[in-house]
């Protein structure tokens, strides 16, 4: 029976000389893959839209549960990423969410929650000022936390305190070899309380401090997300 779902396209690897099996994850079926042929021509440009990767798009597709890779019917554009092709900073921030969403979602279920929140800031990403680009990625990280059903308990949080990541909440340093972690832990309190945390006056090195604590959260719940390599060109950029 035919099926209509949108999507959020995170990459694609060469299965052969002109086609490509892509990864995305889907509103209906979570982690979704796709056998797309490339194409040269104009009435092909809309599935060459499967190559490029956090856009969005509604696909018609024949779904077996029972088939690793499924093949589209048809598709339609919603939304086509345009700064992470023109501005460096955006660029590096869209191939970090790609990178650690293929990680974290590979095998994900569906969940209708969580697609239409990164489809909401994979959206937002293009209306953003300089200052909240450079944060886009810890603000989806912390966003994200509650999806998965991590989130630190905001209110355990003390000045000084740090995030257990057993618990999953705030408390306050057991000795001097901590003091470092609380700093990074003080900025997750920050992007998680606040409204706008992307908007928040970060240094570069700060905002590498938050980026490893969360990279560490995310790591020790979800120990098959292994080592990304995109976050040594974020720390080159800030």
């Amino acid at each position: 029976m035919l099926t209509e779902t949108e999507l959020i396209v995170l990459g694609a690897v060469r299965y052969s000389d002109n086609a490509s099996i892509v990864s995305t994850y889907s509103e209906c079926f979570g982690a979704l893959s796709f056998k797309c042929i490339r194409s040269a021509s104009r009435r092909g440009s809309r599935t060459n839209a499967f190559f490029i990767p956090l856009s969005i798009l509604r696909v018609t597709l024949d779904y077996l549960p029972n088939r690793g890779i499924q093949m589209p019917r048809e598709q339609e554009i919603i939304h086509r990423p345009l700064r992470p092709s023109i501005e460096p900073v955006a660029n590096a921030v869209a191939l970090f969410t790609v990178e650690l969403l293929t990680r974290l979602l590979r095998s994900s279920g569906a969940d209708s929650a969580m697609y239409s929140y990164l489809r909401d800031e994979i959206k937002g990403l293009e209306g953003l000022s300089d200052r909240g680009i450079s944060s886009f990625h810890l603000r989806l990280m912390a966003g994200l936390l509650h999806y998965l059903g991590i989130l630190p308990q905001s209110e355990t949080y003390r000045p000084g305190s740090l995030l257990d990541f057993s618990e999953g909440s705030f408390r306050l340093s057991w000795g001097p070899e901590e003091q470092g972690k609380a700093y990074a832990s003080a900025l997750l309190y920050q992007f998680i309380s606040t409204p706008a945390p992307e908007e928040l006056p970060l240094t570069g090195q700060e905002r590498n401090l938050l980026l490893q604590l969360l990279l560490d959260f995310l790591a020790y719940h979800f120990p098959d997300l292994g080592t990304l390599q995109s976050p040594e060109i974020l720390s080159q950029l800030f």
